[in-house]
Parts: C-alpha cells; structure tokens; sequence
C-alpha cells in the first residue's frame, strides 16, 4: 500500500517546516541561551538526541529519495520514536541505578579505609622521638625549619 499526496509541494514544504524548526532550536535557542547565561550540557543525553535527530533526517531523504510513502518507512518512524522515548526512560533509570551503586560503593571503601578507634601510634607515644645533638654547642636544629645552623 502506497500513500501519496497529490500535491507534492504542500508536503515538501511541510517536511522543510519540520526540518527548520529543529535546525532553529538546534542552533538559534541553544546558541541563545548559551550567550545569556552559560551552562554546562551533559554529554549524554545531548548525543542521544543529536544521534536520533540525525537518524530521523536521514530516515525522511530516504523517503523523499523514493517519493513514496509506505506502510513500513512510515511505521520506520513511529518504531523510531518508540525506540527513542525507551532509550530516554531506561537510560535514565539504568544511570541513576549505576550512580546510586557508584555511591553506595565510595562510601564502603572508604569505610574500609580508616577503622575506628586504631592509632598508628602505641600507647599514645610520638613515633618518632626527638634526639638531642652530642655537642649543642656545635650544631643546634631549629624546630620551625629543620635546618642546621652551626652556634659560635
């Protein structure tokens, strides 16, 4: 089955409509926003989109290429749609997911890290215990920088 519109030039301005208007807020709003107040994109979801985007354009050149609408390129794109509002939900869950185990996981290991109550120390004695010079006379150490200096 073939659906075709008698009159090719109200659907080819209705795919370019369609086509300007994602290029508009792809460039003009984004570019607009980013100017008045600069923000970071997340990487991600910004991929996703423009990968799906990209798809969906090249899924409508290749149904203008055949100047015909089918029942498959038509259902092409609702699958694609379908295909993108999945990607869209289980993405998020599967991400939030994964940070929440991220997180739970930082705060075993650094549980793990230090125990409590254990002192490197023995019995509350320093480490390392200071030792007085043979000759204090000779060469004295001053405590702030812990650099010799030779006493008269």
């Amino acid at each position: 089955m073939v659906i075709k519109q008698p009159d090719g030039k109200k659907a080819s301005l209705a795919i370019g409509a369609l086509l300007g208007a994602g290029m508009f807020v792809g460039s003009v709003v984004i570019g607009s926003v980013a100017i008045t107040k600069p923000f970071r994109l997340t990487e991600r979801p910004f991929l996703r989109d423009i990968l799906f985007y990209l798809i969906a354009v090249f899924w409508t050149f290749v149904v203008l290429w055949q100047n015909n609408v089918t029942i498959y390129t038509a259902s092409g794109f609702i699958i694609m749609y379908v295909m993108y509002v999945s990607l869209v939900v289980f993405g998020r869950l599967t991400f939030q997911s994964w940070r929440r185990w991220k997180e739970r996981r930082a705060v075993r290991e650094a549980a793990h890290d230090e125990p409590p109550g254990i002192s490197l120390e023995p019995l509350g004695e320093p480490l390392a215990t200071p030792t007085t010079p043979a000759d204090p006379a000779v060469t004295e150490f001053v405590s702030l920088t812990s650099v010799p200096v030779m006493l008269d």
